[in-house]
């Protein structure tokens, strides 16, 4: 019997796109010989409790692996179960903990440095930077940190700056803007710049988990690139097209784990047994570990672009690109 696998996403108005995503993601690789049992929990955003009591759950039920919707990785853990990290976590094992985490996204200082060499390549050596928190800075650290470069800082506090911020793009020397900035903030800085900008901007968002539909919504008044995790958007799914790096990294998740139960059989000597009850008598599951080398050995081409690991469970392969949104064209310039 196939072992079950946990899957947690947030409550969000996209939560019913991650959840098509994951039942169309779970039919495909179903159809390749070793069909894959999931077991839902959504739980609310920013709520520890809720995660914590979903991931117990799960334990309960037996599952081989959780695949977790940018929650604290360091839960499964205690259960001996390994997780699929979506989002990079700053949270540290303890000196007793174990911490059985495959990290699909790369972790931000490699994704920091390779955005800085995609400037360099496209000489953009002078621009402002819009940003509205620490976390955002750390993409451009790289670059900030570079006396090659010349850049104006520009932050953003609230929504009522909106104006501000963009009355002062408007009147700065340069033309070149890169925006690292909460999806909020972004769709609001960039509809007041397609209202109020009266001369061309070349704008770069470098957050990678913008949404694509925020900007092709704002492109048809002001051209925009962005940073993107992997290859074209034009073949970035063959479940569902045109899918958010957040998505395609949580289909990747899903083939990692339909990967490593395929390969597991040629490797291990004994099958693969789940093990139930594990968070009500708070116990480990002695395969967990076993299993968690398994997932790490995963290697294929993916959503995200192609996908491996190293023994701790980072990624260890991955790619950039820039793709240009304009009014009625959507392409790749850059990887």
């Amino acid at each position: 019997m196939t072992p079950p696998s946990g899957y947690i996403t947030q409550s969000r108005p996209r939560g019913k796109t991650v959840d098509a995503l994951l039942d169309a993601a779970l039919r495909n690789v179903s159809t390749e010989g070793v069909p894959l049992l999931p077991l839902h929990r959504e739980v609310p955003r920013n709520d520890p409790s809720a995660a914590a009591a979903a991931v117990c759950s799960l334990a309960d039920e037996g599952v081989a692996a959780i695949v977790d919707g940018g929650h604290n990785p360091l839960l499964c853990g205690g259960y001996g179960v390994p997780c699929l990290s979506i989002r990079t976590s700053a949270a540290k094992p303890g000196p007793e903990q174990e911490a059985l985490i495959v990290r699909m996204e790369p972790e931000k200082n490699i994704i920091a440095e390779a955005t800085a060499g995609l400037l360099r390549d496209m000489r953009w050596f002078t621009f402002s930077l819009v940003y509205d928190n620490m976390d955002h800075l750390v993409l451009l650290e790289p670059v900030l940190s570079d006396s090659a470069f010349r850049i104006t800082l520009v932050k953003i506090q609230t929504k009522h700056s909106y104006m501000e911020v963009a009355e002062a793009l408007d009147k700065t020397r340069g033309s070149r803007v890169v925006l690292a900035l909460e999806p909020s903030h972004l769709r609001g800085l960039l509809r007041t710049c397609s209202a109020v900008v009266r001369r061309p901007l070349q704008v770069l968002v470098a957050t990678p988990h913008t949404r694509l539909e925020d900007l092709q919504a704002a492109s048809t008044k002001l051209p925009l690139m962005g940073v993107r995790l992997g290859g074209s958007i034009s073949a970035s799914s063959p479940v569902l097209p045109n899918v958010d790096m957040e998505e395609a990294l949580v289909l990747d998740a899903v083939m990692t784990v339909h990967r490593a139960l395929q390969e597991w059989p040629k490797h291990q000597a004994s099958p693969l047994r789940t093990q139930s009850g594990l968070c009500s008598h708070r116990q480990k599951w002695d395969q967990g570990r076993d299993f968690f080398q398994s997932l790490s050995q995963v290697n294929f081409e993916g959503h995200s672009g192609p996908v491996s690991f190293n023994a701790e469970g980072f990624r260890s392969d991955f790619s950039l690109s820039i793709i240009h949104f304009s009014k009625d064209t959507t392409s790749e310039v850059m990887r």
